[in-house]
């Protein structure tokens, strides 16, 4: 933690694979920040999305949300648990579930990328100016070399396609 990092912020489909790798930003800027300023100065939302398009989020985006759905998104985020309360409603608890199982890509896409070693470890200050270009090069590669996985309602028919 005590180490100069740079972040990226990766747009994925729900299948896996990602439309593109944003960045680099500084480490201390958080993901709603990042969220932020690509809002503001970037207008590439705009080519790839419509209006009503959904934004599956995690907690870290929630200062954002409102600058999400004024862009024209429908935002979705986890439930949080309210004070004093024990447990979220049925239809909460489900949503939560729904949005978390649509995250897992998100997080699945990220563990791949850091098996690059050139995005996972120590690198040279060098390097740093080209760090944008090293993660969209990975993130064409992970796109053209990985095997889809399509889901249905059902679990017992999950299947991975060869």
């Amino acid at each position: 933690k005590k180490r100069h990092l740079v972040k990226t912020l990766s747009v994925l489909f729900p299948d896996g694979y990602a439309v593109d790798c944003l960045g680099p930003f500084p480490a201390n800027a958080n993901d709603a920040k990042i969220t932020e300023s690509i809002l503001q100065l970037n207008n590439t939302f705009q080519y790839w999305c419509e209006d009503g398009d959904v934004a599956i989020v995690d907690r870290a985006f929630r200062d954002v949300i409102e600058s999400l759905e004024e862009n024209g998104f429908d935002v979705r985020m986890p439930s949080f648990l309210p004070p004093k309360q024990k447990q979220l409603t049925t239809k909460e608890a489900n949503s939560t579930r729904l949005i978390t199982k649509n995250r897992w890509v998100v997080e699945a896409y990220h563990a791949r990328l850091k098996d690059w070693s050139l995005l996972s470890e120590r690198i040279h200050n060098s390097l740093i100016p080209n760090i944008h270009d090293y993660a969209r090069i990975t993130t064409a590669a992970l796109n053209a070399f990985r095997k889809p996985i399509f889901f249905t309602d059902d679990p017992s028919e999950h299947q991975q396609i060869a």
